[in-house]
């Protein structure tokens, strides 16, 4: 396979080894989905859901991140038996370690851990691809914006707090093709391509997991869609937004925040994966949100942002 990294205008591309027949990983594989505290707590229950595809990315996800990989961001990786991210070009590697040794291999980050699920959902036979997501958001607080905050008087970048939003040169996450079963929306077709990310970024329920969310779903603006799907929204569609802090409310000032400026363009740019039968890229960003500046984009956004949470420094604006 082939994993992009680098930035929007400067794409890398770094060969992956998935290794997803090999014929020890099977049961690698089965020895930590049933690691799971679902199964511990509910072993029969849990184990019949093993047959919906959707359940076993959203374990998978899981899994990877707590008893397969170590993520590590610092730039520090000197401790005894860790490896720089960089230094991994395929999942076997890690796979069996992690198995071996009992214990998480230390260290990775996202493209490794998207490597790693991408072999993992191979070798169980569901159809996955990693995704490349450049100009990627972590949007900490629902509202599908991501916000900066400027003192009015100093023009200094202030820290909000609640809000701890950035935005990425790039993210990797995974793609499973599966259908839907358990949506209770006939009325939209939420089959195909679902994203899911084992990177450790957000919790759900307790968990570092996210997805499976139906793709169709994120271009939409249904952020209510299982699994995550407003976190995938905010990555690849939400605003970015500049505040003024105005100081605390008095007679001169309505508000203590004022939206200055936004970026309705800003995020999800070149999103890519590895193209069929080709070791080249495919530009996939029409898959999860309609062209930049359209009405269709900008209808989806404001359904995702009608949906999502209002900040307190919004004071309920809609922000146009």
């Amino acid at each position: 396979g082939i994993i992009f990294t680098g930035i929007h205008n400067d794409i890398d591309k770094q060969p992956w080894y998935l290794g997803q027949f090999e014929e020890d990983l099977l049961p690698i594989i089965f020895h930590f989905i049933l690691q799971d505290e679902r199964f511990q707590k509910r072993p029969l229950k849990n184990l019949k859901k093993l047959s919906e595809a959707h359940f076993v990315c959203r374990i998978l996800t899981s899994v990877i991140c707590k008893y397969i990989l170590v993520g590590n961001w610092t730039g520090d990786y000197s401790s005894e038996n860790c490896v720089d991210p960089s230094f991994w070009t395929g999942s076997v590697k890690i796979l069996r370690q992690a198995f071996q040794e009992k214990k998480p291999v230390k260290y990775g980050q996202c493209w490794v851990f998207s490597g790693v699920l991408t072999t993992c959902l191979r070798a169980l036979g569901i159809p996955a691809r990693s995704i490349t997501n450049f100009q990627s958001a972590h949007d900490t607080e629902s509202s599908m914006t991501v916000d900066e905050f400027i003192d009015g008087k100093t023009g200094e970048t202030l820290n909000v707090r609640g809000s701890n939003d950035s935005v990425w040169n790039f993210h990797l996450w995974n793609e499973a093709w599966i259908i839907r079963r358990d949506f209770d929306y006939p009325e939209h077709d939420n089959d195909g391509w679902q994203a899911c990310d084992a990177t450790p970024l957000e919790s759900s329920f307790g968990l570092f997991q996210c997805g499976p969310a139906p793709v169709k779903a994120i271009k939409n603006g249904r952020i209510w869609s299982n699994y995550n799907a407003a976190f995938v929204y905010a990555e690849v569609n939400s605003d970015r937004c500049y505040w003024r802090y105005n100081g605390e409310r008095s007679r001169y000032h309505d508000t203590r925040f004022t939206l200055i400026k936004r970026k309705s363009n800003a995020i999800g740019l070149k999103i890519s994966t590895k193209a069929v039968n080709e070791m080249a890229r495919e530009d996939i960003t029409n898959t999860y949100k309609y062209p930049e500046g359209s009405e269709l984009e900008r209808l989806s956004f404001e359904r995702a942002y009608a949906h999502g949470a209002r900040p307190k420094y919004q004071n309920g604006q809609i922000l146009d």
